[in-house]
């Protein structure tokens, strides 16, 4: 996962919330249907997989469509090179709010020790604040 990824478009993109909560509600939404048995295991992996890309490219579009007052250009250029792809931004998401974008690296150090502690490290950072941007913790 990146981390910190470099400053500008790619920032941009990775931030923004309608990139987010795109990730998030598809998240859980795939989540769901796995937990409901509407999908199984073979699924959920195909969908991690293949539709992350093509997701990927369309909330691409749907951002570059947001953006006003920038060259059309830079934009496709940036959502190509900055594809705001499932696993890449919505780890990023969730690390930077772990910690506190980026101010307390000890926790990303503690997390890389515990993995499995991704999803709950993150909703008790941003449930308080948000309630939508809080992930499903039952596939990880």
């Amino acid at each position: 996962m990146q981390c910190d990824p470099r400053t500008g478009m790619e920032r941009e993109v990775r931030q923004d919330s309608t990139v987010i909560r795109f990730w998030i509600d598809a998240y859980n939404r795939t989540t769901a249907s796995l937990n409901n048995g509407r999908i199984a295991e073979p699924q959920l992996q195909a969908w991690w997989d293949g539709d992350s890309d093509r997701g990927a490219m369309a909330v691409g579009r749907v951002f570059g469509a947001s953006v006003s007052g920038r060259e059309s250009r830079f934009v496709a250029h940036g959502i190509l090179y900055c594809r705001p792809d499932f696993s890449h931004t919505l780890g990023w998401w969730m690390v930077s709010k772990i910690s506190n974008d980026g101010a307390d690296r000890d926790k990303v150090i503690q997390l890389l020790s515990h993995p499995d502690s991704l999803a709950s490290w993150y909703n008790a950072a941003v449930g308080q604040v948000d309630k939508s941007l809080v992930v499903s913790e039952e596939v990880w």
